[in-house]
């Protein structure tokens, strides 16, 4: 009997070295696994802010259809000439701020506009000045402004180079022929 408990009692550290180790490899599992778990609810958070946040702004006479796509598309086609300029850009301006919480890895502006009166460039620059100098530089992900302007409309051209350079971003400027 004073052998089995003298054999048992050398047996403890190395029952206790093995169960501490199981007990690291365990706690290194469930870690795995909440980290594991907590990209799978962040995925799925992001994915359903995407899915429920598009949004499409008809055009109307004085302002342009936007479409704000959460895929990574922002455009504005028509004119601009906003006659309550804050009403027309706080939804637009709320869908970007809600947007960039999980942006897609390469946003794009569009711009296709064939009229701008002055307050709605201000408020225009405004906007691309939060995508370009606020959102995008907390992360790394890509941004492009497309400038489209008609083969003979010299004010839109000039527009879009102000805004380049005032903004102090690439704009590519592409001419609708």
């Amino acid at each position: 009997m004073i052998s089995n408990l003298h054999c048992q009692d050398s047996l403890k550290p190395k029952i206790k070295q093995l169960i501490d180790g199981s007990l690291k490899k365990l706690k290194l599992n469930i870690s795995a696994h909440c980290l594991r778990i907590c990209k799978i609810v962040t995925s799925f958070k992001k994915i359903s802010t995407l899915i429920k946040n598009q949004k499409i702004i008809s055009p109307t006479k004085n302002t342009p259809e936007v479409i704000l796509d959460p895929k990574g598309i922002i455009k504005m086609t028509g004119r601009l000439i906003p006659e309550n300029a804050i009403e027309f850009f706080n939804p637009i301006d709320e869908w970007i701020s809600d947007y960039f919480k999980y942006p897609a890895d390469i946003t794009t502006v569009e711009i296709r506009l064939e009229y701008i009166n002055s307050v709605g460039s201000r408020f225009l620059l405004n906007l691309i000045h939060k995508i370009a100098h606020d959102y995008l530089k907390k992360n790394n992900n890509k941004f492009l402004i497309n400038w489209y302007y008609k083969d003979e409309d010299e004010d839109m051209l000039e527009k879009g180079r102000f805004f380049s350079l005032d903004l102090d971003i690439p704009i590519n400027l592409i001419k609708i022929i």
